[in-house]
């Protein structure tokens, strides 16, 4: 490329660009004014055929820039294409219109509702080896259906295939962007099929190139059936079991608990042989990131963690496991009890704990380096793996093990520091200043036994880690939010409060904006429960009317719910003390739990309350945590019950 052409395509680009948006302003202009069919036809036809061109033009620009540049220019040109995209869907919904066009059959929504969320496009499709496009007419929908399981295909398992110049495939989840309906999937047929039996695959020639359809050999996996219409309804069916899963938080049993891991929903839902060109695919979107992640397995390579996998691999023992990126945001800890907090972090504790070597293939992955056109190599762990579902129990009974080693030099830090472990973090309140000095120095000690570092020290006192090296405490910031059990705690002040949801207004005025709103409210120990509850009374009464998801609410629950989403943005100002006991225990003479239950018409609550007696007599109460519940509607007769009711105090003097 000449001289005079670099310096004349950003030229070029740019009153491309100008010329873009001013056609992009008048139709604009023409939808606003709602004029004639053909007129805003013919606009949005000049529209995307410059579109095209200023596209070719970028596209030429980016291969002149480094990395840096492109990334700025990449970034630019995406807004860029945002507003085009914006632009078109409105003409194009516009033009639905005039035309009378009627809405796709079989969709479980109301008309009204698919109307409002849907739009008409218009793409080409065409095969990635070139070659003509097919122009599609389609409309757009939040989600499809659900990911579709890809079973390996190998052409060399079928010489039939073998010459048809196909990819081996491995096995992966595939997300559907694009459903071809019978209207366009006979146009796009070849004249070519190439079978070779009853019991093996066919190839189908079409303009997309060969689709291979038919039955799997035995030794394959079958392909699980998919739902032909997802719509949005799988997200509605998931926030509510997340939600009570929140609600279950201190009385579900330990099984559920240790079975409700996100990290192995995460796990299973990855596993393919295929994953590191997923990663790769989604990393080459963001160079700054790829960089980062190689950066990490480099670091992995380094410092030992990881090795090169040999070529040999045991029978039966070996697996290749799936790799993404975890950006961690704030910190996680526990309410405590006493006046005084401690928390502090195990420094990449799953780094420490050694896999045998008869062990380390089951923990194989492939990476190849950012820019390498090479195949990927395979590298396997040499340390416990994060992500697995058996990795924090492997940590933490290294930990237990290495902590009862030495508990006759350490049995003091012993009894503070495993029933205060929650994986990596350590979570502890004390009664004084010096007994949290006196962990803050003895836990470190005893988790250096077993090559443990903690580090990330904070309290609400400061004086309680004093003595901590400068290097190991966390952010002195005292005004910043620290998270605490999904509830964000003000060290300096020592208070508890809640996060409002981002864009309270946006959530709709439809069974699925209740929904949302209410899954939002992160409230584990219901302390906002007298406010939560109406909004569950909302979504069962929804239920029991048969409102769509996506369906205007009826009036009467309109009027409920509108003042409870006003309400909503005004959590943030809700306040709560965090320890429980704020005075020394020597000064306390009784300690009492009282627990209360009320059950009405339409909800049932109960609430336990932590009773302190002090030394010069005065009395004061403090929550500790609540539940509420909606009345059971179906085969049950609830009977309201006008009074409260005392449980018995568990008592401790």
């Amino acid at each position: 490329m000449s001289k005079v052409k670099l310096l004349s395509l950003p030229k070029k680009l740019d009153l491309g660009k100008r010329r873009l948006i001013k056609l992009l302003d008048e139709l604009d202009q023409l939808l606003e004014e709602r004029a004639a069919l053909r007129e805003i036809e013919e606009q949005l036809r000049t529209s995307e055929e410059h579109y095209r061109q200023v596209a070719d033009s970028q596209e030429e620009f980016e291969t002149t820039l480094n990395d840096d540049e492109a990334n700025s220019v990449m970034d630019e040109w995406a807004k860029f294409r945002q507003t085009f995209r914006q632009s078109k869907a409105k003409a194009q919904t516009l033009i639905d219109e005039l035309r009378a066009v009627d809405v796709v059959p079989g969709s479980k929504r109301s008309a009204e509702a698919y109307r409002n969320e849907s739009m008409l496009a218009h793409f080409r499709l065409n095969p990635l080896s070139g070659g003509p496009r097919k122009l599609i007419e389609a409309r757009t929908t939040k989600t499809l259906c659900d990911d579709i399981f890809q079973p390996r295909i190998s052409a060399r398992g079928w010489p039939h295939l073998r010459d048809l110049g196909l990819a081996d495939e491995e096995e992966e989840d595939l997300t559907v962007h694009v459903v071809i309906g019978v209207d366009y999937f006979f146009r796009m047929l070849g004249s070519t099929i190439v079978r070779a039996g009853d019991d093996v695959p066919v190839a189908v020639e079409t303009c997309l190139r060969w689709v291979i359809c038919g039955p799997q050999t035995p030794s394959q996996l079958p392909t699980p059936t998919v739902p032909s219409d997802k719509s949005a309804d799988t997200e509605c069916y998931q926030l509510p079991r997340k939600f009570w899963e929140h609600e279950a938080i201190g009385i579900s049993s330990e099984e559920e608990q240790s079975l409700s891991g996100l990290e192995r929903e995460e796990f299973e839902r990855n596993i393919s042989f295929n994953g590191v060109r997923l990663v790769q695919w989604k990393l080459k979107r963001d160079r700054k990131r790829w960089r980062e992640y190689a950066a990490v397995i480099q670091s992995y390579l380094d410092n030992g963690w990881a090795e090169e996998a040999p070529d040999a691999r045991p029978l039966g023992r070996t697996w290749y496991l799936p790799h993404h990126a975890v950006y961690q945001k704030g910190s996680s800890g526990e309410v405590k009890r006493y006046r005084i907090c401690l928390q502090a972090d195990i420094q990449k504790m799953y780094l420490q704990v050694a896999l045998h070597k008869a062990d380390r293939d089951v923990c194989r992955f492939l990476w190849s380096e950012p820019g390498e056109n090479e195949p990927p190599k395979t590298y396997r762990l040499t340390r416990v793996c994060f992500g697995l579902t058996c990795s924090p129990n492997l940590a933490m009974q290294t930990i237990r093990w290495h902590a009862e080693n030495h508990q006759v030099e350490c049995s003091g830090a012993l009894s503070d520091l495993l029933p205060n472990m929650y994986v990596d973090d350590l979570v502890v309140s004390c009664d004084s200043v010096a007994d949290a000095r006196r962990i803050a120095k003895e836990a470190p000690e005893l988790l250096r036994k077993g090559g443990f570092h903690l580090a990330k020290w904070a309290s609400n006192s400061p004086p309680a880690v004093d003595e901590i090296p400068a290097k190991d405490l966390g952010p002195r910031d005292g005004s910043r939010l620290w998270k605490t059990l999904g509830i964000f705690w003000q060290r300096q002040c020592d208070l508890l409060t809640f996060h409002t949801p981002e864009r309270v207004a946006e959530f709709p005025d439809t069974k699925r904006g209740v929904l949302k709103a209410l899954a939002s409210v992160f409230d584990p120990l219901c302390c906002l429960a007298p406010y939560t509850v109406n909004a569950k009374i909302i979504i069962q009464l929804l239920w029991q009317c048969g409102v769509a998801w996506d369906d205007p609410l009826p009036p009467e629950t309109k009027s409920q719910w509108r003042p409870w989403k006003e309400e909503l943005p005004d959590i943030s100002r809700i306040v709560m003390e965090a320890p429980l006991v704020q005075v020394p225990l020597t000064t306390i003479t009784r300690l009492q739990l009282h627990g209360f239950a009320y059950a009405s018409g339409k909800a049932y609550g109960t609430v336990v309350y932590l009773r302190l007696t002090h030394s010069d007599g005065r009395v004061e109460t403090r929550l500790v945590a609540a539940k509420s519940r909606v009345k059971i509607s179906e085969g049950f007769i609830t009977r309201s019950v006008r009074s409260l009711i005392l449980v018995e105090p568990a008592e401790s003097s």
